[in-house]
């Protein structure tokens, strides 16, 4: 992909679709309750008997940034990405889940 062709895509994309910073309570739940679809229902990673009230969230969720992605037309929630900061004593969420793999070729 050129960078003509990337331009296209983040415009088509952004048409139908808005991404912001979930700086709210309720735009933060939001993102949780995405990922309880995802993780959970879809993808089967996480069991859905641990997050009763069908919202995703760990303890990462205290100091990370997050962002919501949503359905221009509707206003639903339609996707989502955590940035997580890397601390001295706590490995990140991927080191946690998947450290074994990481250290293979």
């Amino acid at each position: 992909m050129n960078i003509e062709e990337g331009r296209r895509l983040a415009e088509d994309f952004l048409r139908y679709f808005e991404v912001g910073l979930a700086l709210g309570e309720e735009d933060r739940r939001a993102t949780w309750r995405v990922r309880y679809r995802v993780y959970c229902e879809e993808f089967g990673y996480e069991p859905a008997e641990r997050f009763p009230n069908g919202e995703e969230k760990d303890l990462y969720d205290d100091f990370s940034t997050a962002c919501l992605v949503r359905h221009r037309e509707t206003g639903m929630p339609a996707g989502c990405v955590r940035l997580v900061p890397a601390l001295p004593d706590l490995p990140l969420p991927l080191e946690r889940h998947c450290g074994e793999a990481l250290d293979r070729p």
